[in-house]
């Protein structure tokens, strides 16, 4: 067969797949949660090339992140952003400069990272990368949509253990999360 590779962005808008209950007495389904905001990783990020075929300057700008923002607060400030100037991008034309800084500012976007173990009996499911999930029960400002980054999955005599590292690109709620604790159940 074929190999067949795909480069897109996050889909963050699809449905969660379940929600992680921290300090929810009965109702936890994490063994384990840890959360922390990097305040220096969001930027907004600025270029300027040189189109060696007609001599002149090509600039690219970005401003904000173009994913979805999972809160209700974007992480990037809007009244004193960071702010990288690139140099040597070995890239000319400003429709490469500027698709090369929106993903740089996408990828600094992701600044709340949670990292846990899940008690897989409780949760009764199995955790997927590269989706959407809801996590409650960790205050207003980190609770809601994260989007799962990695999962290690590691089976030995003592039962399943899921190892998780999420990230999230906003604070807050949104107002449109369902913290359906059946969600995470198979249909």
């Amino acid at each position: 067969g074929s190999v067949e590779g795909h480069f897109h962005r996050p889909r963050l808008d699809e449905p969660s797949q379940g929600t992680l209950s921290v300090n929810m007495g009965p109702e936890t389904n994490v063994n384990s949660f840890r959360s922390r905001y990097e305040m220096l990783r969001p930027l907004t990020a600025r270029v300027t090339g040189l189109d060696i075929g007609s001599q002149s300057d090509q600039a690219a700008s970005v401003e904000s992140s173009a994913l979805p923002d999972l809160g209700s607060e974007p992480v990037i400030s809007d009244d004193r952003p960071r702010r990288v100037l690139i140099s040597q991008s070995g890239l000319s034309e400003t429709g490469e400069l500027q698709t090369m800084l929106q993903a740089l500012v996408d990828d600094s976007s992701w600044a709340i990272v949670a990292e846990g173990e899940l008690n897989t009996v409780a949760y009764e499911n199995v955790l997927r990368a590269s989706s959407p999930l809801m996590v409650r029960g960790i205050g207003r400002q980190f609770s809601g949509t994260y989007f799962v980054e990695r999962v290690l999955h590691v089976i030995n005599g003592d039962g399943y253990i899921q190892r998780f590292s999420l990230r999230r690109n906003a604070l807050g709620l949104t107002g449109g999360e369902s913290f359906v604790q059946d969600s995470a159940l198979p249909s």
